[in-house]
């Protein structure tokens, strides 16, 4: 809003302004509609996709307790405890236990870093979004400050360079916002590439 302004008073007042600066202001609008509305989009998904995962780790979790299941009972065989059974059949029974059972820990384990991936990454999209509505507030706060300047000052050449100075914030705020969607993205794309793995 403060921008447009802006902008209408450079152009009520015919101010000179490189055209590198219009069109970014012409396209300013439209991308941040296109941020706002990817950020919408990711937070409507993120609820079914952490329960999507939720779903898939509870089933693979199931699995891997059948299988141990499996194993605990093929380690009672009583034959492995009998000595007069044929050795190279229990080592080759405890070669397969051990095998199974090393597969079985390394998926516990991926599905605990999964877990842990998914909390810490929801952890890190929480602080990074709250320090993005703090950088938009001290913005805003700034824009205030910098508005009374210029009522202050009327001089045209330092609201040209202070408007310049605001369009360079906001789109820096705006890549901060995509790079946050573009994490959320790769983390659940590594997220789903690990449960498939498992599966």
């Amino acid at each position: 809003m403060v921008v447009k302004e802006m902008y209408e008073l450079i152009s009520q007042f015919k101010v000179p302004m490189p055209d590198v600066d219009l069109v970014t202001y012409q396209t300013l609008n439209p991308n941040i509609t296109t941020v706002r509305n990817a950020i919408d989009k990711s937070l409507t998904e993120r609820d079914s996709n952490i329960d999507k995962f939720c779903t898939h780790l509870d089933k693979d979790i199931a699995e891997l307790g059948k299988e141990v299941k499996e194993v605990k009972q093929e380690a009672q065989n009583p034959m492995i405890l009998d000595p007069q059974s044929d050795k190279d059949r229990v080592r080759g029974l405890l070669k397969k236990l051990l095998t199974t059972m090393d597969k079985l820990q390394e998926q516990a384990f991926t599905y605990k870093l999964s877990f842990v991936l998914t909390v810490i990454i929801n952890l890190i999209t929480i602080i990074i979004i709250t320090i993005i509505v703090m950088i938009i507030i001290i913005f805003i706060i700034i824009i205030i400050i910098i508005i009374i300047i210029i009522i202050i000052i009327h001089s045209f050449v330092l609201t040209i360079i202070i408007i310049i100075i605001i369009i360079i914030i906001i789109i820096i705020i705006i890549i901060i916002i995509i790079i946050i969607i573009i994490i959320n993205m790769i983390s659940f794309f590594i997220i789903t590439l690990l449960n498939k793995n498992n599966a």
